[in-house]
């Protein structure tokens, strides 16, 4: 009896291995995942044709590097940061200033709420920072990995009462899909946007469509302390002038909240052009705290220089169980037409009229 017993137990130990695996190891046109990766490690690598991303499941399930050929990244992040251990549990980790790892995150709209609906830290209750660590910094689990994609889910958090599920993959056309989905995990509806923030370098050159001045509304915060950044609104585009702050002072930064004229924003970043892709809305699912594109530009005394490109869902209230959700769709082009304001536009102008862009 005992031995057939055995039997059978290996025979279902055999079944789910080969279940399992098979579904898990096979990549989306039929080849099998990249030797170094595993559903264990720090850094899971998507490839397909020149296209590369480099994903962090254990702190925040965060895309940390983007490549085309042998192109820098073009993102921003340090990835001396790409092995890093927390010092502290998650519920914990909240950290007054931002662990740099940069990349890509996800974070929720609107920002004032962060703390206010939650017990388990009643002394963050009227807090507007930092964001949840379930989120950004939370060991997300992978649940189903190919050679080009990849998806992953958080722990519910009781902070914010959602649980984060993304997706990324690269198509067989170089673009990139990145979608967050934040489900209700709490017994009551709930309201946030779900919120993009993708980290290029501060000096990069950044270009938003828009239809006049009045779709961009500027925000300052610590006067007191910071220089502004200046901007310019020119030829129906928005872009920072990016400088760093005068001598003695600390930072120079700026944000700008944007209803953009397109569903496009462009960065250029060495020889690179990186548009983000994203669904425009009504202006009226705004929540009037944000933009539903935002460019947040810095530059600190030493130099150090960020450029946050953020997109925001439209504001909802859901229900236990339901979704919102975002989606981007990233694409990275070769360029050569020379630096400053009059070629990127001519190039980006270009490009929009290419049929399969529009």
């Amino acid at each position: 009896m005992m031995k057939v017993i055995v039997k059978i137990a290996l025979s279902v130990i055999a079944i789910f291995i080969l279940t399992y695996c098979g579904e898990n190891r096979m990549s989306d046109n039929g080849g099998e995942i990249f030797a170094e990766n595993n559903f264990n490690q720090d850094i899971i690598t998507l490839h397909k044709g020149d296209i590369e991303l480099k994903i962090l499941p254990k702190i925040g399930g965060r895309i940390v590097s983007l490549k085309k050929g042998n192109s820098e990244n073009i993102l921003k992040s340090d990835s001396s940061l790409w092995h890093y251990r927390f010092d502290k549990p998650l519920p914990d980790r909240i950290y007054p200033s931002i662990i740099p790892f940069n990349g890509h995150t996800v974070w929720l709209g609107t920002q004032t709420d962060w703390w206010k609906y939650q017990g388990e830290k009643p002394e963050m209750k009227d807090k507007a920072w930092p964001p949840d660590p379930y989120l950004i910094y939370g060991n997300y689990t992978i649940t189903k990995l190919m050679k080009s994609a990849i998806d992953l889910v958080s722990m519910p958090s009781p902070y914010t009462g959602v649980q984060l599920f993304k997706h990324y993959a690269i198509l067989n056309d170089g673009r990139i899909i990145v979608k967050a989905e934040a489900k209700n995990v709490r017994t009551e509806p709930i309201s946030w946007d779900v919120w993009m923030n993708t980290r290029v370098d501060g000096y990069a050159k950044v270009y938003v469509p828009v239809s006049s001045e009045k779709d961009v509304r500027m925000q300052f915060k610590f006067e007191d302390k910071f220089e502004k950044m200046p901007y310019e609104i020119k030829d129906d585009f928005f872009t920072f002038k990016t400088i760093p702050p005068s001598e003695g002072v600390h930072k120079r930064h700026g944000k700008a909240m944007i209803y953009p004229k397109t569903n496009k924003a462009f960065a250029f970043t060495g020889d690179k052009m990186f548009v983000i892709k994203f669904k425009k809305y009504p202006r009226e699912k705004v929540h009037p705290e944000h933009g539903l594109f935002e460019v947040y530009n810095s530059v600190d005394e030493k130099g150090d220089a960020l450029m946050e490109l953020e997109y925001h869902s439209p504001y909802s209230t859901f229900k236990p169980g339901e979704k919102i959700s975002a989606k981007e769709v990233w694409e990275v082009v070769n360029y050569r037409n020379g630096d400053g304001f009059k070629n990127h536009v001519e190039f980006i102008k270009t490009y929009l009229k290419l049929a399969r862009n529009k």
